[in-house]
């Protein structure tokens, strides 16, 4: 039986550290590496009371947001804020001795745990994320079928893994996952270093659409199929997603640290919002993709063929 259910808007975004294991070719921010900066545990507390109280859900990302130890408390603050709490993890800290002690801490208050995986198989997969991450991220998946949460994949598709969308389907299924979340890779952060020629074109991206809708109708009411907003577009709509930052800054985009405004600690939330959806309108954005601005063609109907992520 499917576990998931809709979110309430807006989702926010939250960049708890860009500590990270991994060095992934295709990572947006450059985590790990000489990119570790955590905030304070004083800085954490107060920035997701701050904005669980007006989310409706807040999604724990980074960097690798289970090295944060202070996680478990704020998963736990989010939910009494009455927000859903997401988890977007690679995996790997659920391979220890001490994970079953962990998911056993969060379950009951965490809503979703995400895995990202770059391919259906070891070979697309671990040329973008690193050798081995394939069977560590499998393993991660099996662990938390055993847990009262919902297990997601996360993928971003490239020209290097977007014939594998029915691959990922028929992965989850034997992995008891309950929902596949599909972006797109974007030129941004060592993806435009080292996988330039993969990012997908206009219309790569369509059919990748067409695919997934495909994909969803096929596997419907066994695993949930939805899109990133980097594939759906949904985060040009105001009200949608918003990205807090390491340093408190806000972005209407989770790829666009370049427009990130304000601090959270000091402005007004709601304020912010506003000014961020300001920022978000001006730059005319389809998500995060600079190449897809402004939309048009095929791409501006995808969220007609979808309905809600």
């Amino acid at each position: 039986m499917i576990k998931t259910k809709e979110l309430r808007r807006p989702i926010l975004m939250y960049n708890i550290t860009e500590d990270c294991q991994l060095r992934c070719r295709h990572c947006y921010n450059e985590s790990g590496g000489a990119r570790r900066y955590t905030p304070a545990a004083k800085r954490l507390y107060s920035d997701v009371d701050k904005i669980s109280r007006v989310a409706g859900a807040v999604n724990f990302t980074g960097g690798e947001p289970f090295l944060v130890p202070e996680l478990p408390r704020l998963i736990g603050l989010t939910r009494s804020n009455g927000a859903d709490a997401i988890v977007t993890t690679n995996g790997l800290c659920l391979m220890g001795h001490g994970a079953p002690s962990l998911l056993q801490r969060i379950e009951g208050y965490v809503y979703m745990v995400k895995i990202g995986m770059m391919g259906a198989t070891p070979e697309t997969n671990d040329f973008i994320r690193g050798s081995g991450h394939f069977d560590v991220a499998v393993k991660g998946l099996d662990l938390l079928a055993n847990y009262d949460v919902v297990s997601c994949i996360k993928v971003s598709l490239s020209r290097h893994n977007m014939h594998e969308i029915e691959s990922f389907a028929r992965l989850a299924l034997d992995h008891r996952v309950d929902q596949i979340v599909f972006g797109q890779l974007v030129s941004v952060g060592r993806a435009s270093s080292y996988l330039g020629d993969l990012v997908p074109s206009l219309d790569d991206t369509w059919k990748m659409g067409e695919e997934v809708w495909r994909v969803k109708e096929k596997y419907w009411g066994a695993v949930k199929i939805a899109r990133h907003c980097t594939l759906s577009g949904l985060c040009s709509e105001p009200g949608y997603f918003y990205t807090v930052t390491t340093k408190g800054s806000m972005s209407p985009c989770l790829m666009r640290e370049d427009l990130a405004i304000g601090d959270i600690m000091t402005d007004d939330l709601g304020s912010l919002i506003k000014t961020t959806d300001s920022v978000r309108e001006n730059n005319k954005m389809h998500s995060s993709c600079k190449d897809l601005r402004p939309i048009s063609g095929p791409i501006g109907s995808l969220d007609l063929l979808f309905g809600d992520a």
